[in-house]
């Protein structure tokens, strides 16, 4: 459920940076959900085709139907950039579990993991 939710808000996020989805959100009863099925985004999945310890190749659910589109590719680049900073913090800061009660005190301890991985990388930006 909470997965869901986060996915939502994701999709809601990129529609919003978007200026052709944003103005298809004017419509009554288009969200953004809608806007971006419309604009050819794809699923947030990634394709598992590993081979497993048996050496049997894994057969995914997510096939050419979906990789093909171009919109594929963007989610999984955008994905690998959040899980990215999700791993930091699970790793290197307190975000694996929390030390704090309350919705308030959580965000707060969130926003603080995210800006020491910001800080964190902010030489190797410049340094690019």
């Amino acid at each position: 459920m909470s997965e869901s939710r986060g996915l939502s808000s994701e999709i809601e996020t990129l529609a919003r940076q978007d200026k052709v989805c944003e103005r298809l959100m004017t419509v009554p009863g288009i969200g953004p959900i809608i806007s971006s099925a419309i604009m050819n985004v794809t699923p947030h999945v990634t394709q598992n085709q590993a081979v497993s310890k048996t050496g049997k190749t894994r057969q995914s659910a997510i096939d050419e139907r979906t990789t093909r589109h171009q919109g594929y590719g963007m989610s999984q680049t955008r994905r690998a950039m959040i899980e990215c900073i999700f791993g930091w913090g699970k790793q290197h800061g307190t975000m694996r579990k929390t030390k704090h009660r309350g919705i308030g005190r959580v965000a707060a301890d969130f926003l603080l993991n995210l800006i020491a991985c910001n800080l964190i990388r902010i030489p190797k930006l410049l340094a690019a």
